[in-house]
């Protein structure tokens, strides 16, 4: 027996279970959080489980406005990431087969990421305004349609520049004509990039909190919103655990289902030039 691949391989799972537990920590607080009582709440040393469990905090998420913020939220993520997706990839095969931008083009497109959110969504409240378009959740899809845009565009560009030029070549010999390439050719080999993708873009778009808060009116409230003008007093706490609950989950869910593209996702946005 080889002791010492076995202790090299002890090693890696108990790195790899320490790891698990303190990502998985916060998690577990806040469901302990939701389930303690105000006074269980400052309790020192912490209560590491409630004496009583009780799920009271839990009726928040019945309640008509949190429902209205959640929905606010699903139909906001899910348009601006179906525009933004649609968008993307039809510029980015684009980009990919024509070379436009060059070597620095992935720099280019990620900058407007750089510039602060908040003043993109004051500058958003202005133009908007003008046609009395502010605080609708249309402006607020459009908006985060353009922000998420620029990373959809790299991240797919990388996908299609990994599909074989000579294989599209191969394709068109064999009849098809170069409209029919990006679904006949390309789809199928970059299909996998654009379900992560989007998954991530849905992240974005459901985290979003500059833009919701300035741009969104209060019909249009998302939870993102929502959490941030919850009390923060120990009777509010339990509260914002379970809407904390509630914002996670869907984040959880998007990338538990993606988790065998996650790695391949990130590896081609390191676009070769």
């Amino acid at each position: 027996m080889n002791w010492g691949a076995a202790a090299w391989l002890g090693l890696r799972y108990a790195v790899a279970i320490a790891a698990l537990i303190v990502f998985l920590f916060p998690l577990y607080w806040l469901v302990v959080t939701a389930m303690k009582t105000p006074e269980e709440v400052l309790t020192y040393p912490p209560v590491w489980w409630p004496a009583t469990p009780q799920f009271k905090s839990f009726e928040i998420l019945l309640e008509r406005e949190t429902l209205w913020a959640i929905g606010n939220s699903f139909i906001v993520a899910v348009l601006s990431m179906a525009l933004a997706m649609a968008l993307g990839t039809m510029s980015a095969y684009a980009l990919a087969r024509s070379g436009f931008g060059g070597r620095f083009f992935a720099a280019s497109a990620l900058a407007s990421r750089l510039v602060p959110p908040v003043l993109l969504a004051l500058l958003a409240v202005l133009a908007f305004g003008r046609f009395g378009w502010a605080g609708s959740l249309v402006t607020l899809v459009a908006v985060l349609t353009v922000f998420n845009l620029p990373y959809v565009m790299w991240m797919m560009r990388g996908y299609f520049r990994d599909v074989p030029v000579a294989l599209e070549e191969t394709a068109l010999v064999a009849g098809l004509t170069r409209r029919q390439l990006p679904v006949m050719v390309a789809w199928p080999i970059v299909r996998g990039g654009f379900f992560a993708t989007a998954a991530f873009t849905f992240v974005l778009a459901w985290n979003e909190l500059a833009f919701a808060l300035v741009l969104a009116d209060e019909g249009a409230t998302t939870l993102p919103v929502l959490l941030a003008e919850v009390g923060t007093g120990p009777e509010a706490w339990g509260g914002v655990a379970a809407l904390c609950l509630a914002a996670i989950a869907p984040v959880i869910v998007a990338l538990a289902v993606m988790h065998g593209r996650l790695a391949r996702t990130l590896s081609l946005g390191l676009v070769r030039d």
